[in-house]
């Protein structure tokens, strides 16, 4: 099934398709029951699955390991096997995929055998993203623990776990403890290749008299894989864990909580493979095993994987704008234009001052709005899938435009005189200045507005005149200057 070693992917293969998978490992912690004490751990895990029908599949696992212990005084070791059913289903949304899975377990006292009391139920929800060519997975859920019950003799009747030693103690595998579960996975193709990394956390919930509560298993793993053939991959993986230490007290009391105890680190190999179900393009398959088409939300057509997805629909954003005059009325004809990314869109707006621009990229984009007898606009706009209003664009009325005219002369002999008119800045124009002609004749073409002009002229003391230009209007001033 897809996901990595605990954390399942919302993800799943076509109707009539059968998967298997296995995988085998080995595991050391030292130190769990004392200074020297080190327990190494032997796992192997077989599961079957079926898809009777699109979005569900049933399945059957064992999970069996062999534990051998040393130091502390003690050398043991012990077999036992947990069989499994479970049933998985979801269904693929536009974005995300959502799914829940359903897990029986009959835990037995040696590996093969059943003890039915024993039976622990476990739900988890599922859902899963896509994140570029990655696969994000997130999982929680919880477990209702029986698996205490598996306690017994060959004669079937109930032991105390007193009686057990407490290397047989850590290595049951057995819980007093319900569960929250969570954890979080990523998958991350390479061709044919593709590794995983995942986090994961079992928090015990409850009591046991005369006990401490156990804190909760934190684990962390990483898996790489390479598909060896269309729909079958070989991986390797590794996978660390941190459980509750055993105090000296604890120890010494025999009061070990009763939780599954796990090894520091874990390493193994595994084989996945499916076949039977259609091959049609589009289907969406388990990331796990070889399919064609593992990224449907966002494939990539260079990735193997991925030949045959369907073409990926295209994201459309459709721009809507309003276009005012600076008194508030519509401007009908303004010309809107749109840049996003390597697209121009573009429209006129209509009787209402409204236009709309459809098939559009997401993103960035850049607005721009002219017509005649106005002021140019620009503004930015990040495009979303669907509709985009804009805020109402305004533009500026252009005043048509006037003039300052002139003569400058000398007070003392009224000749015509070389000079300077510099018209200083103002908030919608920027400072000119002009010099007169032979004649001392000038002219300033100014748009409408109020004015400081600074005639100067070698030898001469410096005048200032203030101005008022009219709209299509001619203000004359003539400057007769003195000497300095």
């Amino acid at each position: 099934m897809a996901g990595g070693l605990r954390v399942g992917a919302a993800q799943f293969v076509p109707k009539g398709t059968f998967s298997v998978f296995g995988l085998g490992g080995y595991g050391r912690r030292g130190g769990l029951l004392g200074g020297d004490h080190v327990l190494n751990r032997f796992t192997g895990s077989v599961a079957l699955s079926y898809a009777p029908i699109d979005g569900l599949m049933i399945g059957f696992a064992t999970d069996g390991r062999m534990d051998r212990h040393s130091g502390s005084g003690a050398s043991e070791k012990g077999l036992v096997g947990d069989p499994r059913l479970f049933i998985r289903g979801g269904k693929a949304l536009a974005s995300v995929s959502l799914g829940a899975q359903l897990s029986i377990l009959v835990p037995g006292k040696d590996a093969p055998s059943f003890v039915f009391p024993a039976t622990t139920v476990e739900g988890r929800a599922m859902a899963s993203v896509a994140a570029g060519p990655a696969t994000l997975s997130f999982n929680a859920g919880f477990r209702l623990d029986r698996t205490y019950q598996s306690l017994v003799d060959a004669d079937g009747n109930k032991v105390s776990q007193d009686s057990f030693s407490q290397e047989d103690q850590v290595s049951l595998g057995i819980s007093k403890y319900n569960a929250f579960l969570a954890g979080a996975h990523a998958y991350i193709p390479f061709g044919k290749a593709y590794v995983g990394a995942e986090a994961s956390m079992d928090l015990f919930l409850g009591s046991e008299s005369g006990k401490s509560k156990p804190g909760p298993t934190i684990r962390g793993g990483l898996t790489g894989g390479f598909h060896i053939a269309d729909r079958i991959a070989a991986f390797a993986y590794v996978e660390g864990s941190k459980i509750s230490k055993l105090s000296e007290t604890i120890l010494a009391d025999n009061l070990i909580p009763l939780v599954p105890y796990e090894t520091t680190f874990t390493v193994g190999l595994g084989l996945a493979a499916s076949f039977g179900g259609p091959s049609a393009p589009g289907k969406k398959f388990d990331v796990v095993e070889n399919k064609k088409c593992q990224h449907p939300e966002n494939p990539d057509p260079t990735n193997p994987d991925d030949k045959d997805c369907p073409p990926k629909v295209q994201k459309k954003a459709t721009l809507i704008a309003q276009v005012n005059d600076d008194a508030g009325q519509p401007v009908v004809g303004a010309k809107i234009t749109v840049k996003a990314g390597d697209k121009i869109g573009s429209a006129v707006t209509d009787a209402k001052g409204a236009a709309v621009i459809g098939d559009l990229p997401l993103g960035d984009s850049e607005v721009s709005v002219e017509v005649d007898g106005k002021k140019p606009a620009k503004v930015g706009q990040v495009l979303a899938e669907g509709d985009n209003k804009l805020p109402t664009l305004t533009l500026e009325t252009i005043l048509p435009p006037g003039e300052l005219r002139g003569v400058v002369r000398a007070q003392s002999n009224g000749k015509p005189l070389a000079a300077k008119i510099a018209v200083a800045a103002t908030a919608a124009t920027p400072a000119q200045t002009v010099s007169t002609e032979a004649d001392g004749t000038f002219a300033v073409p100014l748009p409408p507005g109020t004015y400081t002009a600074t005639v100067t002229a070698d030898g001469m003391a410096e005048q200032k005149l203030e101005v008022v230009i009219e709209a299509n209007g001619v203000a004359i001033k003539n400057v007769d200057m003195r000497k300095k």
